[in-house]
């Protein structure tokens, strides 16, 4: 187990932060949240390939160990190229994080609530219904070495995936994650490992966007501190988005509300304020990523693209940049190709 967990960390973090330190020249602008940025961006290029590798592999007729050897290899070719351009930009990385928030208690507050919710999550079982269908197509690309083929609600492994769910590699990922750390359970890594490894992750990202809306610093901090009082105390209904967060971060919905929509808010509104190339093209990866998650990502993240794109397009009198968007949603509309012609 302790060699899992080691492999886990290996795939689950170090290989995705080295990926994304490739856009280290896009962030190198950012006083705060370099870091935060390439880990969730590394995240996002894992989670494409692994979209991309699945699907195509359903289609071939792959098994999902064939498909994770594809993603073993274009990972760790990510990997090697961003320790390069980590190595060559190390200059122009922040010494340190957060540095004008250490001398605020409601920041250092924030964060002992950032640690109690992780903790909560580990120490208490959160049994979700939902589990029955992620954590039953990880059983079965574990066993079977199936992807997306059958039905995992009800344990009768008889009925056809239903056709929504039919472009959602999230779960064969996790049950490829199993194979690539030796065998690790699946379990142990959705209930376990996500909430440890991304829940500090999705924290820092919404801090990201909440920083976006203040001028004064004092005021991070306190943002911070409200963020981790709402994840705790905001169980008040199964769909809601600090529900997600602390007991369904294994979850597609949950992943998508946790790490897809602020990494995308972020993206954007960079994009559109500075209006790189390189900015679009993450823009389209967060995109085909939020589509990984869950069926949700593919009409939400477009709805959330569009509105952000059409409200600075109206403000700036510019039209271009509502054509970047429409491309970028072009992974979408041949996914609902997809879903209709496997339907």
């Amino acid at each position: 187990m302790v060699i899992g967990c080691v492999l886990s960390f290996i795939w689950m973090l170090l290989l995705p932060f080295l990926a994304g330190c490739l856009f280290l020249p896009f962030f190198r602008k950012q006083k705060e949240g370099t870091r935060t940025l390439c880990l969730a961006t590394g995240l996002v290029l894992h989670y494409c390939t692994a979209q991309v590798l699945i699907l195509g592999g359903v289609g071939f007729g792959w098994g999902m160990r064939h498909s994770m050897q594809g993603f073993a290899a274009v990972t760790v070719l990510f990997a090697a190229a961003g320790a390069f351009v980590l190595w060559k930009c190390r200059a122009d990385l922040p010494k340190t994080g957060f540095s004008d928030m250490k001398k605020e208690p409601c920041f250092w507050a924030g964060i002992l609530l950032m640690i109690v919710a992780v903790l909560a999550i580990l120490l208490w079982s959160t049994p979700d219904l939902d589990d029955a269908f992620y954590s039953g197509l990880s059983a079965i690309a574990v066993a079977r070495d199936e992807m997306l083929k059958t039905d995992a609600y009800h344990g009768l492994m008889a009925r056809r995936i239903s056709k929504r769910y039919v472009v959602s590699a999230l779960p064969v990922y996790q049950g490829g994650l199993t194979y690539l750390t030796g065998g690790l359970h699946y379990l142990i890594i959705q209930h376990n490992l996500f909430p440890l490894f991304y829940m500090p992750l999705s924290f820092s990202l919404f801090y990201q966007v909440g920083k976006g809306f203040l001028t004064d610093k004092k005021q991070g901090a306190r943002f911070l501190l409200v963020l981790g009082l709402l994840h705790l105390f905001g169980n008040y209904y199964v769909f809601s988005p600090e529900n997600f967060v602390m007991t369904r971060m294994w979850q597609g919905k949950a992943l998508f509300v946790a790490i897809g929509i602020p990494y995308l808010w972020l993206i954007t509104q960079r994009v559109l304020d500075e209006g790189k190339l390189t900015g679009w093209f993450l823009v389209a990866c967060g995109m085909l990523a939020c589509t990984f998650m869950g069926e949700t990502g593919l009409y939400l993240a477009p709805v959330m693209l569009g509105c952000m794109t059409m409200a600075f397009c109206l403000m700036k009198k510019k039209v271009w940049p509502l054509l970047w968007a429409i491309l970028c949603c072009m992974p979408e509309v041949a996914l609902l190709a997809l879903i209709f012609i496997r339907g």
